[in-house]
């Protein structure tokens, strides 16, 4: 019927004009105006009476909530957080994903802390997103020189401090479902300290970093859940590149891929398993290189002890659900670091093994971890959601 009306009223107008009326060009632009505005409102009126859920102004609200928290990491002791998530709507069609944003601040019983601001911002079709962070930092740690020999010395373990800050900004292109691509940027500033006595463990590379990074990520993921996935798989593929524009020597490449696969067994058990590979070529300061250990993986290793250009990890981990909530779980795993494929030793080759508490929170999973290395060497983490 609007079209109807809009073509009538432009057939009234041109008989109007042809006939000579004694309508005057101010009086015709009023009718013109008068029917095209009925037809277009008539179009609008019925789109909304047919998606009635998609413009409800009080669902599209920012709505903030506060958060608090307590972790426990061996490098770290204890950590406090405290900090603020919020949700938003970008338009009023509901049907497009929440837009999230958190702030956070983090400070530990041994003298590190972090602040760290981020969010997803999903555009109006919900087609594509933003992904930024922002983060700045203070840690005290220890390192013992890069490579696995020099690790694998408990003679070498050093003292020092970590002063740094990063900026990430991705785009995200949701192509379908399952697959999605995004370029990526970002900014890192990393300066070690008080590690002048044992600077020759740093291999000769510079102990201050400033410098940006350009490059992508492809995204395969057929997870049923991205929390705590029972099937599915998920592939990353990332490379970065650092060209000379800051402060490092000369342009180097990163590249980092990630295989995580996910199946059920018996009645309430999930197997899991995590594949991660990276590669650094060129000039590329160890501040870059990602360390053995943390409460991801390799578990019971001291985050950052060993360290290389490459490195190849592969862990295996039964979730089994007990009562109500409650799981354990049990892993195995092994890295290897090395300077160059061509010098891989499998004689170096890192075990890691432990065992995990899970209890559901209704949306989150509180985890507690004792994981074993090697010598004898141990740790324990305590955290929100699963290492993979």
């Amino acid at each position: 019927m609007g079209g109807k009306r809009l073509l009538f009223g432009v057939f009234f107008l041109v008989s109007a004009l042809v006939a000579g009326t004694v309508r005057g060009d101010a009086q015709i632009k009023e009718a013109f105006d008068s029917i095209y505005y009925k037809s277009v409102s008539d179009s609008v009126q019925r789109y909304i009476q047919s998606h009635p859920n998609r413009f409800k102004p009080e669902q599209n609200r920012f709505k903030a909530t506060p958060m608090a928290s307590v972790s426990y990491v061996t490098e770290d002791g204890f950590g406090f957080i405290v900090g603020m998530t919020g949700q938003y709507r970008n338009g009023l069609d509901i049907s497009a994903p929440l837009s999230l944003f958190s702030t956070v601040g983090y400070v530990s019983t041994k003298g590190s802390f972090k602040l760290a601001v981020g969010g997803t911002n999903y555009a109006v079709n919900g087609k594509s997103r933003l992904e930024y962070k922002a983060s700045g930092y203070y840690d005290k740690r220890y390192f013992w020189g890069i490579g696995y020999d020099n690790g694998v010395y408990g003679g070498n373990k050093s003292r020092y401090s970590e002063l740094g800050a990063n900026i990430s900004l991705m785009y995200r292109f949701l192509l379908s479902p399952k697959f999605n691509i995004a370029p990526l940027a970002g900014y890192n500033y990393i300066n070690a300290s008080d590690l002048s006595s044992k600077s020759a463990l740093a291999g000769g590379l510079p102990l201050v970093f400033n410098g940006i990074h350009l490059g992508g990520e492809v995204v395969f993921d057929t997870r049923d859940d991205h929390n705590s996935p029972q099937r599915g798989v998920c592939l990353n593929l990332r490379q970065k590149v650092y060209p000379v524009l800051t402060s490092n020597r000369g342009i180097f490449y990163q590249t980092t891929f990630v295989a995580d696969l996910f199946f059920k067994g018996w009645k309430g058990a999930v197997f899991a398993v995590d594949l991660f590979s990276e590669s650094n070529y060129g000039d590329s300061p160890w501040f870059v290189w990602t360390p053995i250990g943390g409460d991801v993986r390799m578990r019971g290793y001291y985050k950052g002890r060993y360290r290389d250009r490459n490195t190849l990890i592969a862990q295996l981990e039964l979730r089994q659900s007990i009562y109500r909530g409650h799981g354990a779980v049990l892993w195995c795993g092994a890295a290897n670091i090395f300077p160059s494929y061509k010098e891989i030793d499998l004689k170096k080759t890192l075990p890691n093994y432990g065992i995990g508490y899970r209890y559901d929170l209704g949306g989150n999973i509180f985890k507690f971890d004792v994981g074993f290395g090697k010598n004898r060497e141990w740790g324990i983490s305590a955290g929100l959601n699963h290492a993979f």
